[in-house]
């Protein structure tokens, strides 16, 4: 099933945490009742998402969708902003998938501006 598209829902931030040369994550894994951002601003970082595997780096935001268990290791510090959040249509219909999204921002001046926002 195709990925809905995210452009005609709006998000719903539910908390936000920035973490400045974090040595390693808390946990290797984790399951969110709501969608899950990380935005790496340094380091990088290997995940696992719904059998999905991939590498984040500064410029990179992986988002996991709710109820989705996401592993992640990183093997130096890291600087991210993580974020909880609901993604809901215009009737207020929440956005379901099971698919996790990785985007790459090639701006760093556009990937900082819209982290600082």
């Amino acid at each position: 099933m195709p990925f809905p598209s995210p452009w005609t829902h709006s998000a719903t931030v539910i908390r936000h945490n920035y973490f400045h040369n974090k040595e390693q994550f808390e946990r290797d894994s984790d399951l969110y009742p709501v969608w899950a951002c990380f935005a790496v601003e340094k380091g990088e970082f290997r995940y696992e998402i719904g059998g999905i595997n991939g590498h984040a780096l500064m410029g990179n935001m992986v988002i996991c969708p709710p109820n989705v268990r996401f592993h992640r290791t990183t093997y130096n510090p890291i600087t991210f902003h993580f974020f909880l959040f609901t993604w809901t249509g215009t009737a207020g219909e929440p956005l379901h998938s099971h698919v996790p999204l990785h985007l790459s921002i090639s701006t760093r001046e556009r990937y900082f501006s819209s982290l600082s926002l």
